[in-house]
């Protein structure tokens, strides 16, 4: 190796040390198109985004939907809201809508909404929709304890969350004085061929509950026009459903008690009870 007059060893000759930044501005300018943008005139440079076509979109989203199942399925608890909210809404009437509105909306076959009896605590069915008549009659000669609902032996479901259980047509989950209210032949020959297949016999119940997570009773839904298990959505929409008719059965007593304490508010209040 040469060596320096100082007896160092010279460094070999690499000619001129190439700038990084230099590398970076010539990379830089290999990509920046060397032709200008057209010019805009001036009209295209003054027109400005009509503001009009905000409210425009959002009018159209909303009406168009209504053609969205989960949509409608929101639509219904809206009304069951607002029928809660009527001065002194009849219960009988709001179980029948609310079966009713589960069938067209949910895609279910067959709803029913059982409850407690006051007069001696047993469950029975009391509204339905899309029922035969046979099977519905069938339904209202059955009566239930609070540990019938609760006997996982006898039923064997299988718990999705707090409010709802389901039922599948493999377990049988049926009790002798229930053969009636489904078609055994049906069952035996429907075949479970994935994860989202809905076959005859499979139920899911939606429970109903108090202020104290006492059990009013349930909501049913069985069979679907698609085939398919309903999903997680509409169960967690059926399940607020289930909560708005919790408060609707509690209602009368919360009521009774607000009058009792002088606590309530002037628009619930009856003319009798309307302060002078």
């Amino acid at each position: 190796m040469p060596r320096s007059e100082t007896g160092h060893v010279s460094p070999p000759h690499l000619g001129p040390v190439a700038s990084p930044r230099s590398d970076q501005v010539r990379a830089i300018e290999a990509r920046t198109p060397t032709t200008p943008p057209p010019r805009q005139n001036a009209g295209e440079q003054s027109k400005e985004f009509d503001h009009r076509e905000v409210a425009r979109k959002l009018r159209q989203d909303y009406t168009h939907g209504a053609r969205d199942a989960s949509i409608r399925q929101l639509d219904t608890l809206h009304l069951l809201i607002k029928y809660l909210m009527k001065a002194d809404p009849n219960l009988d009437e709001m179980l029948e809508q609310t079966a009713r509105l589960v069938y067209t909306q949910f895609n279910i076959k067959e709803v029913s909404i059982g409850l407690r009896s006051a007069s001696d605590g047993l469950y029975r069915y009391v509204a339905e929709h899309g029922m035969r008549t046979d099977i519905w009659a069938a339904h209202k000669k059955i009566t239930y304890s609070y540990d019938d609902l609760n006997d996982t032996k006898r039923y064997k479901p299988v718990t999705i969350s707090h409010h709802t259980k389901l039922y599948l047509a493999e377990d049988n989950p049926y009790g002798p004085d229930e053969v009636d209210t489904y078609s055994e032949h049906m069952m035996k020959q429907s075949k479970r061929k994935s994860a989202t297949d809905s076959i005859e016999g499979d139920y899911i119940d939606i429970f109903i509950f108090g202020p104290q997570d006492e059990t009013y009773g349930w909501i049913e839904i069985s069979g679907t026009w698609d085939g398919r298990i309903p999903d997680a959505k509409a169960i967690r929409c059926l399940e607020m459903i289930a909560s708005v008719l919790g408060i609707a059965i509690a209602r009368p007593r919360m009521m009774a008690e607000l009058a009792r304490s002088d606590k309530m508010p002037e628009p619930l209040r009856k003319p009798e009870q309307a302060k002078k």
